[in-house]
């Protein structure tokens, strides 16, 4: 790998691509964020709390403990080789072709995967707006299932993004900066309204106050689902756009210097971001909610969220409504199609 120091400066030639490197810190960390924001922040805090309840809180913390230790270990790699291709290119150097080839393709299968589940959220996400507006549109069944209109949603949404990474760094950089600035600004905004509406039903109550038949107290379902919700409830799948940085070493200005800082301070601003989100959560929900239908739900039965459809559909939207904050909700609506589709980028 050499880098020109004549009229192509500032172009990296990996040995087989030239390369610009034009990305500075601000958005190599720009980057990484704008992966971790994505729908994980309007469904994850849901999904966490219906397993672990209260004490899905310390799934967050622990899985963002988890992960800076990883990304400290990437940065270390990625600074002293900041090449195109990260983790199949470092596994090439290390264990030859055939490790490399599998770590290729499991890392396309991801990033396959990636714009697949955020598509989707968006379609759930427009579906709660829709139903809870009185439309008939069924863009998502009550299974989960995109409808055929709901499915045309996502698809265009994977291609408009599609193109945003075609016409190059340039265009990529400028999308997903304002996404970004998007992105620091909504989730704040809703946790701390959250956190005063929520004042006034029970706040404390629903972390240590609640029993019923199923348990009580912080954790009613005991420790261990405080760890099992790491993988199955997608906090370390929220976590992992941390790697854009190291992805993107080979147009990093200064990746010396540069890219350790963006991993960490991605991560320790998603853990923060995403923490007070489920404190946020956790601490709004009103069990009685009319927006979550007329009966409402059963007060500290954390493991029946999961079965009310509203909620499920747009978590963060429906206790907003609850708690009489329509504004909020709308502008959580427009968040719903801007979190994912950055992600999609």
């Amino acid at each position: 790998m050499t880098e020109s120091s004549g009229p192509g400066a500032g172009m990296v030639d990996d040995g087989q691509h030239k390369l610009k490197r034009g990305m500075k810190l601000r958005d190599l960390y720009f980057s990484g964020l704008t992966a971790v924001i994505g729908s994980g922040w309007l469904f994850g805090s849901y999904l966490t709390a219906s397993a672990a309840g209260p004490a899905s809180i310390l799934s967050w913390v622990i899985g963002g403990i988890f992960i800076l230790i990883i990304a400290l270990v990437w940065s270390e790699i990625a600074t002293s080789v900041p090449i195109a291709g990260a983790a199949a290119r470092y596994a090439n150097f290390t264990h030859g072709g055939v490790a490399a080839s599998i770590i290729a393709w499991s890392t396309i299968l991801t990033y396959i995967a990636v714009p697949a589940v955020e598509a989707v959220a968006v379609v759930s996400i427009l579906q709660g707006g829709i139903s809870y507006y009185g439309s008939s549109i069924v863009l998502m069944n009550s299974s989960g299932i995109p409808s055929f209109p709901g499915v045309g949603i996502a698809a265009l949404f994977s291609v408009i993004f599609f193109y945003v990474n075609y016409v190059g760094l340039k265009g990529l950089i400028k999308t997903n900066f304002g996404m970004t600035i998007w992105k620091l600004i909504i989730p704040p905004i809703a946790i701390i309204l959250l956190l005063i509406f929520g004042l006034s039903h029970g706040f404390g109550v629903n972390f240590t106050g609640l029993k019923t038949a199923t348990g009580s107290g912080f954790a009613p379902y005991g420790f261990d689902p405080v760890f099992s919700a790491l993988p199955a409830t997608g906090v370390i799948f929220a976590y992992l756009g941390f790697r854009q940085p190291v992805e993107m070493a080979a147009e990093a200005k200064s990746p010396g210097k540069d890219i350790w800082r963006a991993l960490v301070g991605v991560v320790l601003t998603g853990m923060g971001i995403y923490t007070l989100l489920e404190i946020a959560f956790i601490g709004s929900l009103d069990w009685n909610s009319a927006a979550f239908g007329t009966s409402g739900l059963a007060a500290g039965a954390w493991n029946q969220l999961s079965s009310n459809f509203s909620i499920s559909t747009f978590p963060f939207f429906y206790e907003a409504i609850g708690l009489g904050m329509g504004a909020l909700g709308v502008v959580l609506l427009i968040d719903g199609v801007v979190s994912p589709s950055g992600t999609l980028s």
